[in-house]
Order: C-alpha cells, then sequence, then structure tokens
C-alpha cells in the first residue's frame, strides 16, 4: 500500500523569512496587475519576511537571544535591542524606515487600509533595498539566489523604482528649500509676523506653529507641504517633512504619526 504524502510545511528561521518575501512577490505583486486587495498582504508579508531575517541574523550569533523567557520571539523593539549583541549596528536611516514599516503594519491589521499601487511599489522597493543589501552584508547570501527569477526581476525592478524615486525626492526637495537656507534675522522674523497675523482672506489655509524638533519651540511654519522652518532666529533648521498617517498633519525626522495622533494611538 502506498504511503500518504506528508502535508507538512518545514521551513528554517532563514527559508520561512525568505518564504515570506517571495509570498509578497509572486502571491501578490508580481505585476503592475495586482488587484487592491493584494497590495495590503504584500507589505505584511514583505515586512515579515524582514523580521524573520533580522531574527535569523540574531541567531547565528546569539541563538539564545531569540527566544524570550515565555519562549516567544522578539518583537520589532527586542530585535533592535538585542541587534547589537549579534555584531550588528544598522544605519539610523534604516532604523527609521523600519520602525516607520512597523507602524504602518500596525495601521493596516489594526486600523484602516489605504494603499495605491504607486504607494505599494514604493514600500515594497523600500524594504528590498534593504533587504538586498542586509542579506548581502550581514549574512552573506545573496537575495536573488533564492528566488524564482521572475520574482527576482520584480524584485530588483521594485528596489530600482525605489531608489530612483528617492533620489528624484530628495532633488527636488532641496530645490524648492534652498532658498530658506541662510534667511536673516529680518526675513524670518517677517515670516514669523506673517504667521502670527494671518488673515483668512489673504489665505487659502491658516498657518500654526508647529513644535520644533531641534530647539522645542512652538516655531515651525509650513512655508510648502512638504518644507518647513523654525522661525526661532537662533535655530533657523529648516525640515523635510512627511505626513502623519491618521492626520495628515506634519511630521520630521521620520516620525510615522504626529504627537497627537501617537498619544491617541498609545491610549487604545
Amino acid at each position: 500500500m502506498q504511503k500518504a504524502a506528508r502535508k507538512v510545511l518545514e521551513l528554517n528561521l532563514f527559508e520561512n523569512g525568505v518564504d515570506f518575501i517571495r509570498s509578497a512577490i509572486e502571491d501578490y505583486f508580481l505585476n503592475d496587475m495586482a488587484k487592491p486587495a493584494a497590495f495590503k498582504y504584500a507589505v505584511l508579508h514583505m515586512y515579515a519576511g524582514v523580521l524573520l531575517l533580522l531574527k535569523e541574523r540574531i541567531r547565528r550569533e546569539a541563538p539564545l537571544f531569540v527566544f524570550k523567557r515565555n519562549k516567544k520571539t522578539l518583537n520589532f523593539s527586542e530585535i533592535q535591542s538585542v541587534l547589537p549583541s549579534a555584531g550588528v549596528t544598522l544605519q539610523a536611516t534604516d532604523l527609521k524606515m523600519l520602525k516607520k514599516f512597523q507602524e504602518r503594519r500596525n495601521v493596516l491589521e489594526h486600523y484602516e487600509c489605504h494603499l495605491d499601487l504607486e504607494m505599494t511599489k514604493a514600500l515594497l522597493g523600500q524594504l528590498a533595498a534593504f533587504t538586498y543589501f542586509f542579506l548581502r552584508d550581514q549574512l552573506s547570501e545573496d537575495l536573488e539566489d533564492h528566488l524564482e527569477a521572475s520574482t527576482a526581476l520584480r524584485l530588483r525592478e521594485l528596489k530600482g523604482i525605489y531608489e530612483r524615486r528617492n533620489s528624484e525626492d530628495r532633488r527636488a526637495w532641496r530645490q524648492r528649500a534652498t532658498r530658506y537656507f541662510g534667511l536673516t534675522d529680518e526675513e524670518i522674523e517677517t515670516i514669523r509676523h506673517g504667521a502670527e497675523t494671518f488673515d483668512p482672506r489673504d489665505e487659502p489655509y491658516p498657518h500654526e506653529f508647529i513644535e520644533c524638533p531641534e530647539c522645542t519651540n512652538d516655531s515651525v511654519v509650513m512655508l510648502e507641504f512638504d518644507v518647513g522652518l523654525c522661525t526661532n532666529v537662533e535655530c533657523k533648521t529648516v525640515f523635510s517633512a512627511e505626513e502623519c498617517l491618521r492626520c495628515d498633519s506634519p511630521v520630521f525626522y521620520g516620525s510615522v504619526f504626529c504627537d497627537a495622533c501617537q498619544a491617541y494611538i498609545d491610549d487604545q
């Protein structure tokens, strides 16, 4: 009598991480014809794969750190604190990016979903770029060696999309923001006075002062949708701004939520 095939999927930690990344692309985002519902799962699977690969790096250097006392594996915050013990120091920009994805994942799983095709391409491309170099530098692995040719090609395309878009965005921001660097005290005072004496008949949107991450004064004025200026003449920092994921308020230095929305989420 022929034995029944074993219906068991066995993947080690590294293979499981790569499989999530493969799934993000093959199952949900192999081409630009993906259904809208697939965008969410592509982001969730890609992020899950990256976390597993971070744990794999810890396992190879310090396997006892992968599990906590309650036998649960590390969450992202714990991964950050343990990675140095495994000889890994992530760049500040990578930590900010991963933190941003953690928040996006939390929003998708526990709040609302709003992802379009171009946004999802950029998100997956950002993680693809990080994953490619992390595997090469920290695990001595070539990610493409573990993927089908079509998946590897798509991942490469997404990585290129992100890098090109990021470069273009930085260049465009710098061109718009250049005129705000090196303003005189008098020019900054004029900007501040204009914000303080806002007249709704003259401007379509009101100015409001935002706390400056550098000097902590309520002194930042948004001069453009992604350019903020601290009007404290002792500071004068020009900020590149993004939008809070929940209310679209300006946030700086890679933050995902504004202070008010972060406080609301923490209370839930």
